[in-house]
């Protein structure tokens, strides 16, 4: 009934049928769009339909080269794959993920992002559910941010960090003294602090100011050694903070999001 409504999900957990191969799987899910999802006797205009459509998830989902292999001897990644192709399968107009990548090795969940890419080029709805901040910076269009069952955040990526995090802050350092060199900030920056030779400066949209301090540095002659991106505790912590982060220390992946050592201790 949900997908006859146009609705289909994956859950956290794989759910395919180990003992059927790739194809079989896609195609079994494909028969249940039809109305008759384990009738052996079928038209054989629906037959050539069913053909023609599993081959083309095969291909789009990049799982054509195991199309005959056992999806019990498929690997974690893969078999999230096949059913995310098992439910395009079943034609969606909103598709529901949870947890696409959970416990996956960098590899496969990169196939995997991969494949959820590709869905995005369709049109249909596609709602994500993931505790990987990264992953919905990467895939999402819109993120909606859920604390304590209520909704507290809702913009792009772009708009939620400006809101959370306030304007990019960077660190220039130089290989020689300023002198002067923060005349050249461009206009929509805006200047922190400044040593003998490095200074640090704001701005809203690093992606069009820091080229122009480049290069407004080169003509002047003045080379560059780093230009990082500076994040500082207080505001790690209020970023945690509000997508309800409750850690007493960073793990590894979660430092090297928000760009803080991994043994600064949180505290909230």
């Amino acid at each position: 009934l949900i997908s006859q409504m146009g609705l289909s999900r994956s859950f956290q957990i794989s759910n395919v049928f180990f003992d059927l191969t790739v194809t079989e799987n896609i195609r079994l899910a494909s028969q249940s769009r039809l109305g008759h999802p384990t009738s052996l006797f079928i038209r054989k205009r629906d037959q050539e339909h069913l053909r023609l459509k599993t081959d083309h998830i095969l291909e789009s989902t990049r799982l054509a080269p195991d199309r005959n292999k056992p999806a019990r001897h498929l690997s974690h990644g893969d078999r999230r794959r096949l059913e995310i192709a098992m439910t395009l399968a079943l034609d969606p107009k909103l598709l529901l993920l949870d947890e696409p990548t959970s416990a996956m090795d960098p590899s496969s969940a990169f196939q995997v992002r991969a494949s959820i890419r590709q869905l995005r080029r369709d049109s249909r709805a596609i709602i994500v559910c993931t505790h990987n901040l990264k992953e919905a910076e990467m895939l999402a269009d819109r993120i909606a941010i859920i604390r304590g069952g209520r909704l507290v955040a809702v913009g792009t990526a772009t708009s939620l960090k400006r809101e959370y995090l306030g304007h990019r802050q960077m660190e220039l350092r130089l290989a020689r003294p300023l002198d002067g060199a923060t005349r050249l900030l461009p206009e929509g920056t805006r200047l922190i602090a400044a040593g003998d030779d490095w200074l640090r400066y704001e701005t809203e949209d690093p992606r069009e100011t820091n080229p122009l301090i480049l290069r407004a540095l080169g003509q002047a002659g003045i080379d560059v050694v780093t230009l990082p991106k500076i994040l500082d505790e207080k505001v790690a912590r209020l970023h945690l903070d509000a997508l309800g982060v409750k850690l007493t220390k960073l793990t590894q992946e979660q430092a090297d999001y928000i760009g803080v050592p991994v043994d600064g201790p949180y505290k909230p």
